[in-house]
């Protein structure tokens, strides 16, 4: 005998108040949840609650609800954690970063960039971004190499270094 649970998962997380403006009803997301792959599965909005809980007067959040697409719910262990990125706004032919290149903040974002073996700290202006990649509208060129931050090393412009092309994220 074998149990099933065939109702559809439902994946509820917190949202900042920063960020709820920007949120609809049906817009696209991807979840993904370690427990099951790597890879993330592709979902939707489907609630978004329309307050913020000042429960916690530093955690000022919203919730929101996302229902996985085409996915066969007893795929997805009850409970399982899960990491949620929505779709608010995507670009297509442009040029991106690995977001973990990124130096700065807001208005004073650079990288280091390689030229003629030696790192380089360039100035860059971003617009669109997540966890994984980031737009880069001024500051590169495409073909241009950058460079992720060790944390156990101070990088200088001027350093010498050597290079090894990593996987795109």
């Amino acid at each position: 005998l074998r149990l099933l649970d065939l109702k559809p998962r439902i994946i509820k997380g917190p949202v900042d108040e920063a960020d709820l403006a920007k949120l609809r009803v049906g817009e696209p997301a991807r979840i993904r949840i370690p427990a099951v792959r790597g890879e993330p599965f592709d979902a939707r909005v489907t609630r978004v609650t329309p307050f913020v809980s000042t429960e916690k007067e530093q955690d000022r959040t919203s919730e929101i609800e996302l229902q996985l697409d085409s996915v066969r719910p007893e795929l997805i262990p009850v409970g399982a954690s899960a990491e949620i990125e929505v779709v608010v706004e995507y670009r297509e032919n442009t040029l991106a970063i690995p977001s973990r290149t990124l130096l700065g903040r807001l208005g004073e974002r650079a990288v280091y960039r390689v030229r003629q073996g030696r790192l380089e700290r360039a100035a860059i202006r971003t617009n669109l971004g997540n966890y994984s990649r980031t737009e880069v509208s001024s500051g590169l060129s495409e073909g241009d190499e950058v460079v992720y931050p060790p944390e156990d090393l101070d990088l200088k412009e001027g350093m010498k270094v050597k290079t090894e092309p990593l996987p795109w994220p």
